[in-house]
């Protein structure tokens, strides 16, 4: 299906992990496909389940039990999991990777977890950090990434949940998005091909197959990231990033509820998008439209303004935050659009937040702006 300014990518197929054969000599038996379902939802509510369930097969597709399993999630902050069962327990809102390990072998789903009934974020406070401010994205409330910079070195200042701490990453190059699937696994990207990882103790460069600037990132998972721009949409497996579609120069933006089930945000209108399941989707655009994507078809919503609208993400359905080039900040509480007084007039870019309380807003002057409920 495609509009103009987005279009989606949908598949209903399950993604498996083909493993190579086993030793002749090991008593276990060779495992030729190993498959996590769902490889993705979401689940509304703290305390919600969800229960994963792996599948082992041998290579005459036969299922193997002999093999244990043994189930992790990849952000506890967001969703924990029984490490038997399966079984996950949603904590706040957001999107966490589900693991499953058999043998020397892991595999991955994802789980999206909204948060409904919140109060709107009612108290901002703002801190400038110096540098041009893009995008921001965090594992948890004391451990948030933003990015920016530009010519003289792309940026980025962790948040400790007390005080922001500045680091350059790149030399030259700006930084345009952030996304990561743990505390020590994060991406960010940029002007000229930038790509930049986090390991947990330090950033290091990635080998980028484009020059072209590239405007997003997102993952379902530590071997499964895609990032978009100018220089056309890449995906990294875990080893390597390669052009899987050249031609898409248009995206400013990409998310998803798995691997399986994306949507890109086009150049030409849409600027940002962001959802709680693959059938509640919000997107923004410069000429202040939002629109609406209830898993059949995209829709206009009335935002209020015309001034241009450059990020968006929320906790629910009816909790969501849009923000924009005059200082807006506008709140969806699942009926109406409404402004919030967010005390600056700067243009705003992205926003990021997690359900338990902190709201995020960057800008690109400089001053973050963290709301509290």
């Amino acid at each position: 299906m495609m509009r103009a300014g987005f279009f989606a990518v949908t598949a209903t197929s399950i993604a498996t992990a083909l493993l190579s054969c086993a030793d002749s000599t090991s008593p276990d038996p060779t495992i030729a496909s190993f498959t996590i379902t769902p490889a993705g939802t979401t689940v509304a509510g703290v305390g919600s389940k969800q229960t994963f369930t792996a599948s082992l097969l041998d290579q005459s597709d036969n299922p193997i039990s002999s093999v244990p399993i043994t189930w992790s999630s990849l952000n506890p902050n967001v969703a924990t999991i029984d490490r038997e069962t399966g079984e996950a327990t949603a904590v706040a809102s957001g999107q966490v990777t589900i693991a499953a390990t058999a043998a020397d072998t892991t595999v991955y789903a994802l789980l999206t977890v909204a948060v409904p009934g919140l109060a709107p974020v009612a108290n901002w406070t703002s801190q400038d950090l110096g540098f041009l401010v893009l995008n921001v994205w965090g594992a948890a409330p004391d451990d948030v990434y933003a990015v920016g910079g530009g010519r003289s070195g792309g940026r980025v200042a962790h948040y400790n949940g007390t005080d922001w701490q500045v680091s350059v990453v790149t030399d030259s190059s700006g930084l345009w998005s952030v996304w990561g699937t743990s505390s020590s696994d994060v991406f960010a990207v940029g002007d000229h091909g930038a790509i930049v990882h986090y390991d947990g103790t330090s950033w290091s460069s990635m080998v980028s197959p484009t020059t072209g600037p590239l405007f997003d990132v997102w993952a379902a998972a530590p071997n499964d990231v895609i990032a978009v721009g100018g220089g056309g949409k890449l995906h990294y497996d875990g080893m390597s990033w390669t052009v899987t579609d050249a031609s898409a120069v248009s995206s400013w933006a990409v998310w998803g509820t798995s691997s399986t089930n994306l949507h890109f945000a086009g150049a030409s209108e849409e600027r940002d998008l962001w959802g709680t399941s693959a059938s509640d989707i919000f997107s923004v655009a410069p000429n202040g439209r939002i629109m609406h994507y209830n898993g059949v078809s995209w829709s206009s919503m009335s935002s209020g303004t015309n001034e241009p609208l450059l990020g968006v993400w929320g906790a629910a359905p009816d909790d969501v935050y849009a923000v924009g080039f005059a200082g807006e900040i506008l709140h969806y509480d699942g009926v109406d659009w409404s402004p919030l007084n967010s005390g600056t007039n700067t243009e705003l870019w992205k926003v990021w937040g997690i359900s338990s309380g902190d709201v995020f807003v960057v800008s690109r002057y400089g001053p973050v702006l963290r709301g509290t409920r």
